[in-house]
């Protein structure tokens, strides 16, 4: 029987801790509801970079496409800039078991 970790509540990202789910509502949106944020070409860079390593892209239900992120629980930096970049949310995926974390 292996280990579980705790079910995770929040996180650290750049000096923050950030309680989970973090969802788009927190991102600063125009007047039209749109998410309005400037991401500049070398933060683009480094998500494109990022993506490629640890990405992942899920269809669902023949017509949905979700793209989505994983990074271990202790930092979160990675999913704030992709979520300032796109949008979206922060979730806790799965419980870590073992010497895998969550």
């Amino acid at each position: 029987q292996k280990f579980k970790w705790p079910l995770i509540s929040h996180f650290e990202a750049f000096g923050e801790i950030r309680k989970l789910p973090v969802n788009s509502k927190s991102l600063p949106h125009n007047r039209r509801g749109d998410i309005c944020l400037e991401v500049k070409l070398h933060e683009l860079d480094y998500l494109a970079g990022f993506f490629d390593g640890d990405g992942c892209v899920c269809t669902f239900n023949k017509r949905h496409i979700r793209l989505s992120v994983g990074q271990t629980f202790n930092r979160g930096e990675a999913l704030v800039r992709f979520q300032a970049a796109f949008g979206g949310g922060i979730y806790r995926s799965v419980q870590g078991c073992g010497m895998k974390r969550p």
